[in-house]
């Protein structure tokens, strides 16, 4: 990953081979971010998200109430207001804030 650059720009072939090869377990996820483009639209709209989550959408509390509900039996969302619930609520709400101007909470079934 130190030479990801260098080997995209110069030798493309070389990486298409590698990783029909297999991608390693711990190389996985950077790989990914890397090859679909989001580790730079995440990098570039990281203020937008950190600017949403300041803003209040007005459906809160349905959004919590169903992250609340959602997977019960999954260790990282079963603690109310956990680490899980509470990330899931602020991807959800930062969602609704940049792509609903009305109540939305019935299309977000889907994520």
């Amino acid at each position: 990953l130190e030479k990801w650059d260098d080997t995209l720009s110069m030798k493309p072939k070389v990486l298409k081979r590698r990783i029909r090869q297999g991608i390693p377990q711990e190389y996985r996820g950077d790989t990914w971010q890397r090859l679909s483009g989001s580790e730079t639209l995440m990098f570039n709209q990281k203020s937008s998200y950190q600017t949403l989550l300041q803003q209040t959408s007005g459906v809160e509390k349905r959004i919590m109430h169903d992250v609340n509900r959602t997977f019960p039996k999954h260790q990282l969302f079963r603690h109310v207001q956990g680490v899980g619930q509470r990330s899931l609520f602020n991807v959800l709400r930062a969602y609704v804030l940049q792509f609903f101007n009305i109540s939305p909470l019935n299309h977000l079934s889907h994520i």
